[in-house]
């Protein structure tokens, strides 16, 4: 089964967080954002942000029967969402736009009453009765500044009003960066699938270390875990190799065959001068994965993105054992906490 956890987080969660949305959306409007105002930016973007991972697949794999699969899965992952209590819309009526443009106003879930499941049915349909629509238009935009056309079409869904060129230029450069890291998920998906076929057949090589990432020399890990045949393990507040200040790394999560000195597989989350909660993936191929920013730095959303990245290149078994890390002398005391962090983190878009 080919894994679209990632590429669903992409599209569900196009700001990062909440604090950025309301930032980007309040410097479109040039005021505060009301709350409905607010969760339509959100779905807006999500809907844009679903073209552009569809453009990504269409455009990285060939293979049709392999892209059909990979469709079909990410729409009904991106469908659980919209059915799900993590989707934060819901459905309503507002009066016809300009240019006789139907209109579908998208209001907290907070603010609509009725039960749970009405809720939900709600947040489906208007994803399935606006959002499905919009997509099809998305696709209809031609011209070589694709980027430049679907900034204009969603800003226009969104306020139902024309903006000024600059605005819609910084939200063309915002969906052209997106489409990158989407077509770099989309990627890096096909290279899983690749090394899943073999990886029984092959011993996965050590990876070659080199100046930029993560400096694991003499250092010890915080914790560690069996996972299979290899160990995790996990580190924190790692320097670079090569000394470079401006480039450090708040966790480190290590997949080794043996001892943490010789990993065949990173996850990190990279800080730099520019970019701050990045997901990275330095694997032995040499590919350095880029997979978007965190909402934040807990060590609990890490470990469950970083486990879904592992889980889908190795077979790492159900994590039910585990180990004191050699350096951290209090775990055992700790051990009952770490297991429920995580088993939660090994479920997160597992499912």
């Amino acid at each position: 089964m080919i894994n679209t956890s990632l590429l669903r987080e992409f599209i569900t969660n196009p700001f990062g967080n909440e604090q950025k949305a309301r930032e980007l959306l309040a410097e479109i409007e040039g005021r505060p954002l009301s709350a409905d105002e607010l969760a339509r930016g959100e779905f807006c973007f999500q809907v844009a942000f679903y073209f552009l991972a569809l453009r990504a697949i269409d455009a990285n794999i060939d293979d049709a029967s392999v892209r059909k699969v990979f469709l079909h899965q990410l729409h009904e992952r991106v469908r659980a969402f919209y059915a799900g209590a993590a989707s934060p819309v819901g459905l309503g009526e507002q009066p016809a736009a300009p240019a006789g443009r139907d209109r579908v106003a998208v209001r907290l879930v907070t603010d609509e009453p009725g039960p749970a499941d009405a809720a939900a049915s709600a947040k489906l349909a208007l994803f399935e009765r606006v959002g499905m629509p919009r997509l099809e238009q998305y696709r209809q935009l031609a011209g070589n500044d694709r980027f430049g056309a679907l900034a204009q079409l969603l800003l226009l869904h969104y306020g139902a009003r024309p903006y000024h060129p600059v605005i819609i230029e910084v939200v063309a450069d915002l969906l052209a960066t997106s489409y990158i890291i989407a077509s770099e998920i989309v990627g890096s998906s096909l290279e899983v699938i690749n090394t899943r076929r073999s990886e029984r057949d092959a011993a996965v090589p050590p990876l070659l270390l080199g100046a930029g990432m993560p400096d694991l020399v003499d250092r010890k890990p915080k914790r560690a875990w069996p996972a299979g045949r290899y160990g995790l393990f996990l580190f924190e507040d790692v320097a670079a190799i090569g000394g470079n200040a401006g480039l450090s790394f708040k966790y480190v999560l290590a997949l080794c065959d043996g001892t943490p000195g010789k990993p065949l597989c990173l996850v990190t989350l990279e800080n730099s001068r520019a970019l701050a909660n990045i997901l990275c993936v330095f694997e032995g191929s040499g590919a350095h994965s880029n997979y978007g920013s965190l909402q934040g730095h807990r060590r609990r959303e890490f470990m469950g993105k970083a486990l879904i990245l592992l889980r889908d290149r190795f077979d790492l078994g159900e994590l039910q054992t585990f180990a004191a890390a050699p350096a951290s002398d209090d775990f055992r005391r700790r051990v009952h906490m770490e297991r429920d962090d995580l088993h939660a983190a090994a479920g997160l878009g597992l499912h």
